[in-house]
Formats: C-alpha cells, sequence, structure tokens
C-alpha cells in the first residue's frame, strides 16, 4: 500500500536557565506490506512494516547552541494489532 503521514512532533527542553518547547510538522510518503490474518467472526490480526521517506522534518534548534535534533530522512515502524471488520 502506498501513503502519507502528517506527524506533529513536539519537544521541550529541560536543565537550563531558560528552558523552551517547540513544535514542528513532519510529512513522509509510506510504502506498507502487511497481513491480515483472520482470527473469529469480524476479527482479525493485522502486522505490517512500514518505510517512510521523509518530504518535510525541520530541525530543532537551542539558541546560542545549535540543532539539537532532525528527524531522519528515511524511517520505518512495525504494526501489531487487532482489526475488527465491520
Amino acid at each position: 500500500m502506498l501513503g502519507a503521514d502528517a506527524l506533529y512532533l513536539t519537544a521541550r527542553g529541560y536543565g537550563m536557565s531558560e528552558p523552551a518547547s517547540t513544535r514542528s510538522l513532519y510529512l513522509a510518503g509510506v510504502v506498507e506490506l502487511g497481513l491480515d490474518i483472520e482470527l473469529a467472526g469480524a476479527w482479525s490480526m493485522r502486522l505490517a512494516a512500514d518505510l517512510m521517506a521523509a518530504a518535510l522534518r525541520r530541525e530543532f534548534a537551542i539558541r546560542n547552541v545549535g540543532v539539537v535534533h532532525q528527524p531522519g530522512a528515511w524511517s520505518g515502524r512495525l504494526w501489531v494489532g487487532t482489526h475488527w471488520h465491520f
């Protein structure tokens, strides 16, 4: 399956004289490979693996320090869960 993800990231500083927080949007194209295993009735188990290619991944920076984090250009995730089909 092909798709897209839009995530809202937040960051909060600590251990500094002036801690602050910020937020950013992360956009990525997604390719998913998945498997549905029928359990009983309308229930199934879903196993899936996603590969995401970031289109928008802003840096998180601290003034007078520099960039402290930037999401990777590529990332992945694994899914395991149940589905109820209606």
